[in-house]
């Protein structure tokens, strides 16, 4: 498959939840040559999803059958499709994306690679044999501000870039509580491994993803009496008595082998305003603050306001004179984008397919960031102690 005009067959395993945007993306290209011709979800129920999501596009919705699977392992010997985005709970990755790749597929895989580092070393290998293409859903690299952000990188606006900063913090953000995200064996970890990846695959990327020398960190999982920590992720607790054995909150501090100090903070459950995450980018020249805010704590990505400030100085007449430039991306309707990068870059992969090249985003990627990640808890086990990568 490379001739622009073929028909690409896509399809989503695990449609219900955040991969309703991955349909969404895939429906947009039907103009491209993309056809959706399969989804598959454990539970029938969420075909009111697939039905919804095809209303919303103005397509009609097709039959169930031959069209719906509720086997992942029949979808994937039955379905015949092209290209597969995979929405899945974390421990659920290593298993679809082994079989997808040996199958011929091409892969959208939705971050973290896995739960656990060795199943995402297994996942890099399948890809690296399938000579397939092996893309990694980091959304926030798709966004405008990314873009800017990637623009004044690559036209040398900082000068030397010294310091990385990252955060995202909720003030009750436990998803599903009780459920398999709080789970360590089916997740992996809190926050460390759901909302990290975002903060690592933006700043690693604006960068040409360095290698981190060494990764120390600390996690915290205190619950104070009143502070459960679950809000509007989920409906809030699915099961305020299940398994919860995450941490609620993970800092962690690098050194990359670019010269650059990169700290991370993320946290499900933090004593703070409002969610929020952000960037910044510490230079000789300048400085970049990045940041989106949920302007109410109910974890609607739409109401989410994206902007950008860029602090310099410059000498003008003998003088040094500082100079800030704000950018508001969701104020124009030219760079607004309610759904955060999730829906662009099923069009990355499409374009991959075609000419064979790498995405911006891989599997190789994902694998890089695991291992940061792998590193960081160990050294939280540790007490701080540094990893050496």
């Amino acid at each position: 498959m490379g001739a622009s005009s073929d028909v690409v067959k896509a399809g989503v395993i695990g449609y219900g939840g955040i991969g309703k945007f991955h349909l969404q993306g895939w429906l947009a290209l039907k103009s491209a040559g993309v056809e959706v011709t399969a989804v598959c979800d454990a539970d029938p129920a969420k075909w009111a999803v697939a039905e919804s999501v095809y209303a919303s596009a103005g397509l009609p919705v097709p039959s169930k059958d031959g069209c719906l699977y509720l086997d992942m392992k029949d979808f994937i010997a039955r379905s015949g499709v092209d290209v597969v985005s995979i929405c899945l709970p974390n421990f659920l990755h290593e298993p679809a994306a082994v079989a997808c790749f040996d199958r011929g597929m091409n892969v959208l895989l939705e971050k973290p690679a896995a739960n656990t580092l060795d199943a995402a070393k297994a996942i890099a290998a399948a890809y690296a044999r399938s000579g397939k293409v092996g893309a990694a859903q980091l959304n926030n690299n798709y966004t405008p501000t990314y873009e800017l952000a990637e623009d004044l990188m690559n036209s040398g606006v900082f000068g030397e870039l010294q310091t990385v900063d990252g955060w995202w913090t909720r003030r009750n953000g436990i998803p599903f509580y009780g459920d398999w995200f709080g789970i360590k064996a089916k997740s992996g970890g809190g926050p460390g491994i759901d909302l990290m990846p975002h903060l690592l695959g933006w700043l690693l990327g604006i960068m040409k993803w360095p290698k981190p020398g060494w990764v120390s960190a600390r996690t915290f999982d205190k619950a104070e009496p009143g502070c459960p920590g679950y809000g509007p992720y989920g409906g809030g607790k699915k099961n305020p008595d299940g398994v919860f054995d995450v941490e609620r909150r993970i800092q962690v501090y690098s050194q990359l082998d670019n010269g650059v100090t990169m700290n991370i903070n993320a946290a499900w459950a933090m004593h703070t305003d409002l969610e929020r995450m952000g960037f910044r980018l510490i230079g000789s020249k300048a400085t970049l603050v990045v940041e989106r805010v949920w302007p109410i704590n109910d974890g609607d990505d739409a109401k989410a306001i994206d902007t950008a400030t860029l602090y310099t100085t410059t000498m003008e007449g003998g003088r040094p004179w500082t100079s800030d430039r704000k950018f508001n991306p969701d104020t124009d309707p030219s760079t607004q984008d309610p759904f955060m990068g999730r829906t662009k870059t099923q069009s990355e992969v499409l374009d991959c397919i075609r000419t064979g090249r790498t995405p911006k985003t891989s599997i190789t990627n994902l694998l890089a960031i695991q291992e940061i990640i792998d590193a960081a808890y160990r050294s939280a086990e540790a007490a701080g102690k540094p990893v050496t990568l």
